[in-house]
């Protein structure tokens, strides 16, 4: 039987990946991951300056994940 939680696949994937990443490079931390709804670029856009990477290359880290 399926599980019928309230996490849907791709919002797991994310928690995946921010765990990953947090381990990858320590000094990122919750605030980094939080933003409001339909800012997801803004967020994104910060951890690109925080990593010193492109938002090409955090996309690629990300799908790597």
């Amino acid at each position: 039987m399926k599980d019928m939680s309230n996490t849907t696949a791709p919002e797991q994937r994310w928690k995946v990946q921010v765990a990953k990443l947090k381990l990858i490079y320590s000094h990122l931390d919750n605030d980094d991951f939080k933003y409001d709804y339909g800012q997801r670029d803004v967020m994104m856009d910060g951890l690109c300056k925080k990593l010193g990477k492109s938002r090409i290359d955090l996309d690629a880290l990300l799908a790597q994940l």
